[in-house]
């Protein structure tokens, strides 16, 4: 069995220079709340094509809804993120909320069609997003783990302080 070639660890790059390691921290936790948000709301958008091109009526929308959405262990923790706010420099959400709730007649084809094609759109563009966010978690995460390899002792000040630790030197 052929082993794998051990990675190349990450290297400081200069253009995080001006983040302490709390912003670096920071930021990746934004970034993960934001990939929650993106995340959430594709799924919402991909129910809602399903439920379109399936032939679902409105009156039992929510009930189908609800059973695509419960296949999703964190569905809990993400109906309380319903709020959509950019994180940093990422461009805002569309306005999902109106593309969820807009009604579409089932019975006139064209219609339905149009928003399907409407819909698609915007989970395209929410997936572009979400991998633009997956690029910048990557390079967080990799700048923690450079200055980790550079300053080992770093690592220790992500734990809590739970009054165990002792002065260095």
């Amino acid at each position: 069995m052929a082993t794998k070639p051990a990675a190349t660890p990450p290297e400081l790059d200069p253009a995080y220079a001006g983040l302490t390691l709390d912003d670096l921290r920071d930021l990746r936790r934004e970034l993960g709340e934001e990939e929650s948000r993106v995340s959430y709301w594709r799924r919402i958008l991909q129910a809602r094509i399903d439920l379109l091109t399936r032939g679902a009526t409105d009156g039992d929308l929510v009930q189908r809804l609800t059973a695509v959405l419960a296949q999703s262990g964190a569905v809990h923790r993400r109906l309380a993120n319903l709020s959509v706010r950019p994180a940093s420099d990422l461009e805002p959400l569309p306005d999902l909320h109106a593309l969820w709730t807009r009604l579409v007649d089932p019975s006139d084809e064209a219609a339905v069609e149009a928003f399907v094609a409407e819909l698609q759109r915007a989970e395209a563009d929410l997936s572009a997003m979400r991998r633009e966010i997956h690029v910048r978690l990557d390079e967080a995460t990799a700048q923690l783990i450079a200055r980790y390899r550079q300053d080992p002792t770093l690592a220790l000040t992500a734990l809590p302080d739970i009054g165990l630790r002792q002065p260095l030197g």
